[in-house]
């Protein structure tokens, strides 16, 4: 990935561009949440999302 060498630290808080899907925050844990209405699963709803795919 083009970031490290353009002298992006890759830390939790960190912020960068990705063109098109816009403006993203490294979280805590490290990941990248690049979903704007993220989908979140549990025993609840499943069945409802499971038919999506």
């Amino acid at each position: 990935m083009g970031l490290k060498k353009e002298g992006f630290v890759p830390v939790p808080g960190a912020k960068f561009k990705a063109r098109k899907l816009g403006e993203h925050t490294i979280l805590p844990n490290g990941q990248i949440l690049t979903l704007e209405n993220p989908m979140l699963y549990d025993k609840s709803n499943i069945e409802k999302y499971s038919v999506l795919f």
